[in-house]
């Protein structure tokens, strides 16, 4: 439900021509709403909010978390995004809320139509699957402020701002086989461009060293926590061919790949050499510290947080469009292969 005192209500019911009690129905999702009457409420509130005054509070911005839940905030990648973001909402009056669109939509809601229902001004999307960029660019076309991090989208309207995740990723293929690994295994969960990306430049870094591209090494798990790395890892390393190192895109995954073998009874990285891409402080209280690829999380967060609340502040919209570079960390968890 949209927080709106007395005043708000009765100056959209004068604007609209309807009762106070319409609106309120429309801002508590009420059926018993033309539903014309319904978008004419639901604009109003729109433009209303994009006329600010200061004394009204911080400006809401949604942040969409697909499958949000509160566990999922348990995640060391949403934890690094949102660090960025109250980074940034230290300079700028703004408010960040996590949401889940897809669960609060109600049946044939337009995307647009629901963000401003919920009360928000501008949207951040951590990350963006195929089926979701039609709802991303519809929200675009209404004029909404909105940052993607963590994928990019083709799309001249739409901002975003993600890692060099081909580039990066074949950097550190090829510093696995610069040890003498020859079967690499890749352990991704799939959907996200982001990852594709990184599964890309695994497949490019192989053929340039002129190794031909072991899809049974290739291992997907439909999400990306410790259980999913874990149970990967196991399938991996109980093959009689098992890889002698193994990249996780995701961090996480790393961390169950790593318990995966103590639980086996391997030396990480004496019996197997593990990379993982990520950016969390993490890694340092962990043994063996995780080589990883670092990925500038934060300042992704940091970069769409202060871009957004400019844009809302000033009612200017502009693209923004980037890559930022990642770095190749070497600690414990990688090492030559053992004869």
């Amino acid at each position: 439900m949209v927080q709106n005192g007395a005043s708000s209500l009765e100056e959209i019911s004068k604007r609209v021509g309807v009762s106070i009690a319409t609106v309120s129905r429309v801002l508590n999702n009420s059926p018993r709403v033309n539903p014309r009457t319904r978008q004419m409420v639901l604009k109003a509130l729109n433009e209303n909010r994009r006329v600010r005054d200061p004394q009204r509070g911080p400006v809401i911005v949604g942040v969409e978390v697909p499958s949000f839940h509160e566990d999922r905030m348990n995640n060391l990648y949403i934890q690094e995004v949102f660090a960025g973001l109250l980074q940034s909402a230290r300079t700028y009056s703004i408010a960040f809320r996590p949401v889940d669109l897809a669960a609060e939509r109600l049946p044939g809601e337009p995307f647009h139509e629901l963000v401003m229902r919920l009360g928000f001004e501008g949207m951040i999307h951590l990350g963006a699957t195929e089926r979701f960029v039609p709802a991303i660019l519809e929200i675009a076309e209404a004029g909404f402020s909105q940052y993607v991090i963590g994928t990019s989208v083709d799309a001249p309207n739409v901002s975003w701002v993600n890692s060099e995740n081909i580039e990066s990723t074949r950097k550190g293929i090829h510093y696995l086989l610069s040890l003498g690994h020859q079967r690499i295994a890749v352990v991704c969960p799939p959907m996200l461009r982001t990852h594709e990306e990184r599964l890309a430049g695994y497949r490019q870094a192989l053929q340039e060293a002129g190794i031909p591209v072991d899809t049974n090494l290739i291992v997907e798990r439909r999400s990306a926590g410790v259980d999913d790395g874990l149970n990967a890892a196991m399938h991996l390393l109980t093959r009689k061919d098992r890889p002698t190192a193994i990249y996780f895109a995701e961090m996480e995954m790393a961390f169950g790949g790593m318990h995966a073998c103590r639980q086996m009874g391997l030396n990480v990285p004496d019996d197997v050499s593990i990379l993982s891409i990520g950016d969390s402080r993490v890694v340092e209280f962990i043994t063996p510290k995780l080589s990883i690829i670092k990925q500038p999380v934060f300042e992704m967060a940091l970069r769409a947080g202060q871009t957004l609340a400019d844009e809302i502040q000033h009612k200017e919209r502009h693209t923004h469009q980037e890559y930022l570079p990642c770095d190749l960390f070497i600690n414990e968890t990688t090492g030559p292969v053992k004869a």
